[in-house]
């Protein structure tokens, strides 16, 4: 009998892997993107998969859907519309490439425009300035990117550091 479940745990963590990968053979941030198709998916199926998103970036005649997974979720997923209203693919905002971007001297509207809505914040009244935190996945390590903001909303300083709660900290 333990063989028979051990065979049927295999098989299930590969029908998993398989479900789990995109066309090139990726991994997938979450898998409800294995449901769609590029091209044919329309707005309303991911509407229908996702829900509403959190934030609609207009471009022109496209548009991108945000979606933070998690509270506090280890990626914030684009998902880009052309046009026709069809599915056309998706990204995560959670990047290195994307945390570079954001520099002194941008606004809170700006930084959440690349990032998407940040999984926590906080305030700092001696300092007079609100961190935004998003934990995000840095190779296989999770760690926190967050982003020093003064009294007027705007980029003070960035930094990268390690999750703790990772570590077994609160």
């Amino acid at each position: 009998m333990p063989v028979v479940r051990l065979v049927r745990a295999a098989a299930m963590l590969l029908l998993l892997s398989v479900i789990g990968c995109d066309p090139g053979g990726r991994a997938l941030e979450d898998l409800r993107l294995a449901k769609l198709k590029a091209g044919v998916s329309t707005e309303q199926d991911v509407r229908r998969l996702f829900g509403a998103p959190a934030a609609v970036r207009e471009s022109g005649a496209t548009k991108g859907l945000v979606y933070p997974l998690g509270p506090e979720g280890l990626h914030t997923l684009l998902l880009r519309i052309d046009a026709d209203g069809k599915y056309v693919g998706h990204e995560n905002l959670l990047t290195r490439a994307n945390f570079d971007r954001i520099r002194p001297g941008l606004q809170q509207s700006e930084v959440q425009l690349l990032l998407g809505p940040p999984g926590s914040t906080q305030s700092y009244a001696l300092k007079q300035q609100r961190a935004w935190e998003w934990r995000f996945l840095d190779g296989q390590e999770a760690r926190i990117f967050v982003v020093m903001f003064d009294n007027a909303g705007v980029v003070v300083s960035t930094a990268i550091e390690e999750d703790l709660r990772r570590q077994g900290g609160s």
